[in-house]
């Protein structure tokens, strides 16, 4: 996040001072003329870029299994921003170039020859403050989802925002439960105790930053019941070896972390790059040390399931802000501990 940001505010004026100083000296055209002309070209092909290419597009470009092209979506990026910003910054060239002979297609040779320059010195760049452990840490499998049953439910909000919808784990038969109202805007879920005491509700309200206020208006009643107190039934959820969550304090773009706490493994899922960065929120444990949580922005969420222990990820289904239900059962009251991944029950965040 700080690269891309440094990159809009000062690093295309480092940029533009190389790329000036490449094309002075290569075409014989006035050292000033050419830094000024190409600082002014970077800013301006740069916030295009940052304008115009995101998340919405890889999804346009790459389909709704956008995860599981990873690779391929961000070669794809790097040749369409290389192609892209040739263009964009062509006219200034041109401008820094005029009056020599052939000046079309002598400016979009050089133009190029200024992006050969640059792109050698940005991939390498941002690839060294990127963190991509996304693509190394886990599996990207959809097997680990169609094999994952019908013994859980998933509440989510769909991809369009409309309304919630409900489907099991393995992302089959999603029906649509609820509609939400247009001026919701990011909605958000979280299950609350219903007025029995012996059951939890379906709320959703407007999100507000990266938590929720507990005042939200009920959607659906009696979607689960509450486990049984102290004297009652065991939980849905053996007990747990491995914990999955954000690290205290971290913004959400920081990934998930899952630990071991017998064994001391530890790796973070985490996808944060100039080009495409990808949040986790809302982590539902479930049982099998798994859990189902949200990876994405919400405009263009994906609920996704991790097998903890196999690191195997795969995608259920397009959409955001999930609540699971295992066997009609949500087992945590929202302890303090769950808020920073230490809960050992099966929860909602």
């Amino acid at each position: 996040m700080w690269a891309g940001a440094f990159h809009l505010l000062i690093g295309n004026a480092l940029i533009g001072v190389i790329e000036g100083q490449f094309i002075s000296r290569l075409f014989g055209v006035r050292r000033r003329r050419a830094i000024g002309l190409l600082i002014a070209a970077n800013y301006f092909s740069a916030w295009i870029g940052a304008l115009a290419f995101g998340e919405s597009e890889a999804f346009a470009l790459f389909g709704g299994q956008l995860l599981y092209r990873l690779g391929s979506a961000y070669a794809g990026f790097i040749f369409i921003s290389f192609a892209t910003t040739i263009l964009l910054e062509w006219p200034f060239v041109a401008f820094a170039l005029r009056g020599q002979a052939r000046l079309i297609p002598r400016s979009l040779g050089a133009s190029a020859m200024a992006q050969v320059v640059s792109y050698a010195l940005l991939v390498p760049g941002f690839y060294a403050v990127s963190s991509t452990s996304l693509l190394g840490e886990v599996t990207r499998d959809p097997g680990v989802v169609a094999s994952a049953g019908h013994d859980g439910e998933i509440y989510f909000v769909g991809p369009e925002g409309d309304g919630v919808y409900r489907c099991f784990l393995d992302g089959s038969a999603a029906t649509k439960v609820a509609a939400l109202p247009p001026a919701m805007g990011r909605a958000l879920l979280y299950p609350a105790l219903g007025d029995d005491g012996k059951s939890w509700d379906l709320r959703v309200e407007a999100r507000e930053g990266s938590s929720y206020r507990g005042t939200g208006d009920v959607l659906l009643r009696g979607i689960a019941r509450r486990p049984a107190d102290e004297s009652g039934t065991q939980s849905p959820v053996e007990p747990a070896q491995w914990r999955a969550g954000p690290s205290t304090w971290s913004p959400p773009f920081q990934g998930l972390v899952a630990s071991n706490r017998v064994s001391g493994e530890k790796y973070r899922i985490q996808l944060e790059t100039p080009l495409l960065t990808w949040s986790t929120r809302q982590v539902n444990r479930i049982p099998g040390e798994r859990v189902v949580f949200q990876l994405g922005s919400y405009r263009r969420g994906q609920i996704v399931l991790l097998e903890l222990p196999t690191r195997r990820l795969g995608l259920v289904t397009l959409g955001s802000s999930p609540v699971v239900v295992w066997e009609g059962v949500i087992s945590c009251d929202g302890c303090s501990d769950h808020y920073s991944g230490e809960c050992p029950q099966w929860c909602w965040k």
